[in-house]
């Protein structure tokens, strides 16, 4: 704000008052667009698999295996879901969420994500509860993220989107 007050006092008054505004700004997105360069969010989908239930069971399970890359200073924000277009209409099954990275902390470690382990990227399995009324047949399995990742103290802050590609999945009985 000094730097602000000082050009808008000098000879050039507002013009220089909004180059230093858009120096600024620009500088802090630079920055921030680098950084986020140097973080791949890119995560992989391992396997995709629905588990064969029981006769007296009522719903199914899916079963898939991350590999996801260590958040860092990020939080991530999680989807995943089946998709697919019957008679040309899109129909989408969103079967779980989840919010982790190092910005949330449990209770001896309970929190799932939070801690760090060199740079290698973190393996992990979900197990996702089909819905009962979801029809037999061919889908997309889909995962979307987006992370929020703030550097210099927050001062400079990012949302990386992402999305895997969709993996095939039969539901049902072949």
């Amino acid at each position: 704000m000094t730097c602000l007050a000082s050009a808008w006092s000098s000879n050039l008054g507002w013009m220089s008052a909004l180059a230093t505004l858009a120096l600024t700004w620009g500088g802090l997105w630079t920055a921030g667009w680098s950084l986020e360069q140097g973080q791949p969010v890119t995560s992989k989908i391992l396997a995709v698999e629905v588990l064969q239930a029981p006769k007296d069971a009522v719903a199914r399970t899916l079963r898939v295996e991350f590999a996801v890359p260590l958040t860092g200073n990020c939080v991530r924000f999680a989807i995943e879901g089946l998709y697919q277009e019957t008679a040309g209409v899109p129909v989408y099954y969103p079967l779980g969420t989840a919010l982790n990275g190092s910005g949330f902390a449990g209770r001896n470690g309970a929190t799932f994500g939070t801690q760090i382990h060199g740079r290698q990227p973190l393996n992990f399995v979900v197990m996702l509860a089909l819905p009962p009324t979801i029809p037999d047949g061919l889908y997309q399995f889909v995962y979307r993220s987006l992370y929020t990742c703030s550097w210099f103290g927050g001062f400079v802050v990012r949302r990386i989107q992402f999305e895997a590609p969709p993996v095939p999945v039969w539901v049902g009985a072949h």
